[in-house]
């Protein structure tokens, strides 16, 4: 004889326990938690990135800039050396070419 009194048979069917509403709400705000922050850390990334490369960017620009300047500075040289007058006649001595006198030169007016 058993030591149970009263023997029910077993039926293989899962216990259902009612639903645990307050529970569900901690893990849904859980993972709800989670999500946001590992977009948080996503967005941190990214911005760590785009910050790198503006910054690579900014370098590359600046360069450039320098090197217009230099290019500037030069063309700028050579602007005055070619409109400088020991240039002019020297240019125009193969020509004979001599420098006006007061009384040759014409003012012109440039009208819009």
């Amino acid at each position: 004889m058993s030591r149970y009194r009263w023997l029910t048979p077993l039926s293989n069917q899962r216990c259902r326990r009612p639903l645990d509403r307050q529970s569900l709400l901690q893990w849904t705000l859980v993972c709800l938690g989670g999500v946001v922050l590992a977009m948080g850390f996503g967005l941190a990334a990214w911005q760590q990135l785009e910050a790198l490369r503006m910054s690579y960017e900014a370098h590359r620009l600046r360069g450039e800039l320098e090197e217009l300047i230099r290019e500037r500075q030069q063309l700028e040289t050579e602007r005055q050396q070619k409109l400088s007058p020991m240039h002019i006649e020297r240019l125009g001595r193969p020509y004979r070419f001599v420098r006006p006198q007061a009384g040759q030169t014409i003012v012109l007016e440039a009208r819009p």
